[in-house]
């Protein structure tokens, strides 16, 4: 037999022994087609033995098979070098996340929350250590462990340690047991937000309460809908306060376990009666966080000019590109600049955007002690447009207003203990579930609750929920791209290169 025939049959055993592997892979079973070509291919190598046993036995000796030699002395040492790089892996860990919304790295809020720690918190996971339902979870608590050494983490099977599993109520694989002291708190479907927020609370401890002012047809944070507070709600929890709702005008006065009260968009105006108890609560250390719609409520901006603060009956319009390149109208400007010493927004570096916004101003007409800070403002290109109500604006010299807009400001009084604190926005729909998701709306929000509730430790950007990048294909798409990409492409490729070679020769 020809030598070129001879070493184009080895090359034909060999490719039937990779594609009955290969077979026997995809399928997961030793399948009939698989069975036959791993038979074929034996045999022809066999039969390749036979016809080229002299010529392989000259081979040996020549000097082409000495530098075979050192190529395969080569391979080993290339192999070697990555088993080192693996075993150096396992003990010295550097990680990338190009992830945009860096989803496999721990949030500057979760990093500031733990490395605040003065508790030893304990994580019990109840899985199979052998194969976890969230493998990518035990990598997340292992992160948490190495940032602060006052955690640890175990993971226990349930079916080996019943009696453990039911005294924590863990009923299913997955669920995660936070411990901390005598306290114990069972997670669901846990992530990072769940987490931190279970150490927050144990942090802060329990019966800190934010209360949202009802009566008065304001958004309610139990409504689901786009106009609801729901997402506002649950970051909320998230920071380690429970909350609920409150009407001043069924229970007379505010309740004594009120971390912060939140006035989020009443359409009608509260009673005299309520300011005053909003007046009462805020002089003697009360927080407030006030959010009013133009046009609204106009009794609220009436009250707060006792504290020096002027919610003027404007709307600010913003024409700049800035806000076109996200599809906002004039009517929703974006937001850029911020207070950078205020601990609400220091490094705050997000863009926000408020849907109808009112201007904010200092009065200088009363002897205040309260101090007054601006939060955020607009760029130079808005204005405040007092004749807003009219179909269409446009700036007036001397009647409008030129920006920067402030449109959010903070009142405390250093002087009083304990500390009066309240935050003034000149717009609640950015907090509504329509537009809380905008790039910092909700962590605008939060800043201002972690600060009236005294939390200055925790704030910061907190973890982002993924984008939905999923490409749906059906079952039989998804079958042709499996067998074209695993199967026939690199069987092709190796085709085309051994008979590139075989020609060669």
């Amino acid at each position: 037999m020809k030598q070129k025939y001879l070493t184009l049959l080895g090359i034909i055993g060999i490719d039937m022994i990779f594609l009955g592997a290969m077979l026997s892979w995809i399928f997961s079973e030793f399948v009939f087609i698989a069975k036959a070509a791993l038979i074929l291919g034996i045999l022809i190598i066999i039969l390749w033995l036979i016809f080229s046993w002299r010529r392989t036995r000259e081979f040996i000796s020549t000097r082409r098979f000495s530098k075979g030699t050192s190529t395969i002395l080569g391979s080993i040492f290339f192999f070697a070098i990555i088993i080192i790089a693996n075993i150096l892996g396992v003990h010295y860990k550097i990680k990338i996340d190009s992830t945009q919304e860096k989803l496999y790295t721990l949030s500057a809020g979760t990093e500031k929350l733990l490395s605040s720690l003065d508790k030893n918190i304990e994580l019990l996971l109840f899985d199979n250590e052998s194969s976890p339902v969230d493998r990518d979870f035990i990598d997340l608590i292992a992160e948490f462990t190495d940032i602060d050494a006052n955690i640890s983490y175990k993971i226990i099977d349930p079916d080996r340690r019943p009696q453990l599993a039911k005294k924590y109520g863990v009923s299913e694989y997955g669920q995660i047991v936070v411990l901390c002291d005598d306290k114990s708190k069972l997670i669901d479907s846990p992530d990072e937000q769940k987490l931190a927020n279970s150490i927050k609370q144990f942090v802060s401890g329990s019966g800190r309460k934010i209360y949202f002012l009802s009566g008065h047809s304001e958004y309610s944070p139990y409504s689901k809908n786009p106009d609801g507070l729901s997402s506002l709600a649950d970051g909320i929890k998230y920071e380690g306060f429970d909350f609920d709702t409150l009407n001043l005008f069924a229970k007379g006065k505010i309740p004594d376990d009120a971390t912060v009260l939140v006035v989020c968009g009443p359409q009608s105006n509260p009673l005299s009666g309520e300011l005053d108890s909003l007046g009462s609560y805020f002089e003697r250390g009360g927080k407030i966080l006030i959010m009013l719609e133009p046009g609204q409520a106009e009794s609220v901006a009436v009250w707060l000019q006792k504290y020096n603060v002027k919610i003027f009956d404007d709307m600010v319009i913003d024409e700049s590109s800035i806000g076109r390149m996200f599809g906002a109208s004039p009517k929703m400007p974006l937001i850029t600049a911020y207070e950078a010493k205020h601990p609400i927004t220091k490094d705050f570096n997000e863009s926000t955007m408020l849907p109808t916004v009112r201007s904010i101003g200092k009065s200088n007409s009363l002897i205040s002690y309260y101090k007054y800070t601006e939060l955020a403002r607009t760029g130079k290109d808005a204005w405040a447009e007092f004749g807003w109500r009219l179909d269409s604006v446009e700036y007036n010299p001397g009647t409008d207003l030129q920006g920067p807009v402030t449109v959010a400001c903070a009142l405390e009084n250093p002087t009083k203990k304990p500390l009066s604190r309240m935050v003034i926005i000149g717009d609640p729909d950015f907090v509504i579930n329509k537009y809380i998701t905008f790039s910092g709306n909700k962590d605008f929000a939060l800043n201002c609750i972690d600060w009236l509730g005294k939390q200055e430790n925790l704030i910061s950007i907190r973890p982002k929920n993924p984008e939905d990048r999923k490409l749906n294909l059906t079952s039989r798409q998804q079958g042709k791209i499996f067998y074209f990409s695993v199967v026939a492409l690199p069987f092709l490729i190796l085709i085309l290169a051994e008979f590139a070679w075989w020609k060669r020769q």
